[in-house]
């Protein structure tokens, strides 16, 4: 705060002191000092990436997404940018967009348990068993200890059931 209130005009200062406030969740305040490091240097790429991360924990998810679309028009391969517009989505429970920012982050070469796994989860409730597979698969590469996808493996792929279902109860032992 001393460093802000003797230079206020220094974006990068005000960027990270909402940053700060970002990480203790105090999400309002936080989009308070990113908006005004904005209004000193719009093209503040983290200002903005940040404050809608603090607008998608507000739930303010179209308010979130009007921000990363700046970003990700100039930069499509800004993979933050899509999971966190895909995560916007997804909140929203509109699949069909948020699988589109997930697929392109996925195309880029991101890959996380987590990823892998709201992906296969999209495509499974879509009834796209042939996508969802392979993901839930993958999920279980990066993450083995996800005992739930043992049991929907089981179920969309009966003939390796009885392996799937041992190796989950293997991992609810542990």
């Amino acid at each position: 705060r001393k460093a802000i209130h003797e230079d206020p005009g220094n974006a990068d200062l005000l960027f990270s002191y909402g940053n700060a406030l970002l990480s203790e969740s105090k999400y309002d305040s936080a989009v308070e000092y990113f908006n005004s490091a904005l209004m000193i240097d719009p093209e503040h790429d983290d200002a903005r990436y940040y404050k809608a991360f603090a607008l998608y924990y507000l739930k303010e998810y179209g308010q979130s997404r009007n921000e990363l679309e700046k970003i990700v028009e100039i930069n499509p391969a800004f993979d933050d940018g899509n999971l966190l517009m895909g995560d916007n989505y997804y909140a929203e429970k509109n699949y069909d967009s948020a699988i589109e920012w997930y697929e392109t982050a996925y195309s880029n070469g991101v890959r996380s348990s987590d990823l892998c796994h709201v992906m296969a989860y999209i495509y499974d409730v879509r009834n796209n068993a042939e996508k969802a597979i392979p993901l839930y698969q993958e999920t279980l590469y990066y993450d083995s200890t996800r005992t739930d996808i043992y049991t929907r493996l089981a179920e969309l792929v009966p003939a390796e059931a009885a392996s799937y279902i041992a190796l989950g109860n293997r991992f609810r032992q542990q």
